[in-house]
């Protein structure tokens, strides 16, 4: 492990971004936590179930046209 540490540097945004621009940030972090939830819900659901399981399942109900 290495003995340097990092240096937060934290930056006053209230004079720089317009109101629209913070709640479009929200907006985006907002929708980051919820795609990391469903993704870990995902991959959650397929260890449960099995991987092969849910192949199989997607390769029997799931038609790809090339």
């Amino acid at each position: 492990m290495s003995d340097e540490k990092e240096s937060l540097e934290i930056v006053d945004t209230r004079n720089v971004l317009t109101v629209e621009e913070l709640q479009e940030l929200k907006k985006l972090a907002s929708m980051s936590k919820t795609a990391r939830a469903v993704i870990a819900v995902v991959i959650g659901g397929m260890m449960l179930v099995g991987g092969d399981k849910v192949i199989d399942f997607l390769q029997a109900h799931v038609t790809v046209t090339h």
